[in-house]
């Protein structure tokens, strides 16, 4: 394609010191920059090799260091429909992070499409911002995103700049807990939560905190009639101990699912 831009290697933008803390600053630095560069391009080269919608840019973590790769072909990350459609997404690619793929986004988001009309929707643990950003471009009215991962938000604000809905977000850094904590006296009941925790936090012991953070969900921030929608795996359970939320419906693809809760 003839539009591109070259992003130049970040492990080789390092400081002259050559030291660990220097090396870690230098390359955060390189990592902003070029996410930042990237932003202003629908097609893009890494390491001189052009990128076609097919793949999408990945940043990995290896042994403690971030480093650049490729995602797989059948690994996309884009928007799948409404304003933004196609556009392909940064994604992290780490054991923490799990892309939803366009199977599972299309089904889930086509059923959600009768609420997603001028909603109010909180991505919590939110990654690159994935599923807030597809319900924003299927007409949600605002999005407020949360996650801790520094290198996760970098690639989140990114996102919402190259799909031009940075307008129609806010972004928490910070672990979901505490930002619900801040949250509690600011922000407005939500029509929609989109829940997607890491999978071993809804296993024993680590269910219990789980089970604190629904609550609190269920108690101030979800309006009467709004919806949970909980990402989890075949192993665990998708109701919670709350009276709060009913179970509406799961959904099986393969080893995941997804369980839409209701507030009543």
């Amino acid at each position: 394609c003839a539009r591109g831009v070259f992003l130049k290697d970040f492990t080789a933008q390092r400081s002259p010191a050559g030291g660990p803390a220097a090396r870690s600053q230098s390359f955060a630095g390189a990592v902003q920059t070029a996410l930042w560069r990237a932003s202003q391009n629908d097609i893009m080269r890494f390491q001189g090799v052009p990128l076609s919608y097919s793949f999408v840019p990945a940043l990995e973590r290896t042994n403690g260091e971030l480093s650049r790769s490729l995602s797989e072909k059948g690994a996309n990350v884009r928007v799948v429909a409404g304003t933004a459609r196609s556009i392909p997404l940064f994604w992290v690619k780490s054991p923490d992070t799990r892309p939803m793929t366009d199977r599972v986004k299309t089904s889930l988001f086509d059923s959600l499409n009768p609420y997603l009309s001028d909603a109010l929707v909180l991505d919590l643990f939110a990654g690159v911002g994935g599923l807030g950003i597809e319900a924003l471009s299927r007409g949600a009215a605002h999005c407020t995103f949360v996650e801790r991962d520094r290198l996760c938000v970098d690639a989140l604000r990114t996102n919402l700049h190259r799909t031009r809905l940075s307008d129609r977000a806010t972004v928490y850094e910070r672990d979901v807990k505490t930002a619900l904590t801040q949250m509690q006296s600011e922000v407005t009941p939500v029509d929609i939560v989109l829940f997607d925790p890491p999978f071993l936090l809804g296993k024993p012991p680590a269910r219990k905190e789980l089970e604190a953070l629904v609550q609190k969900l269920a108690e101030g921030f979800i309006e009467r009639g709004g919806l949970l929608v909980y990402h989890h795996d075949d192993e665990t359970e998708g109701g919670f101990e709350t009276r709060r939320l009913d179970v509406v419906e799961t959904r099986n693809y393969g080893r995941n699912r997804i369980t839409i809760l209701k507030a009543v």
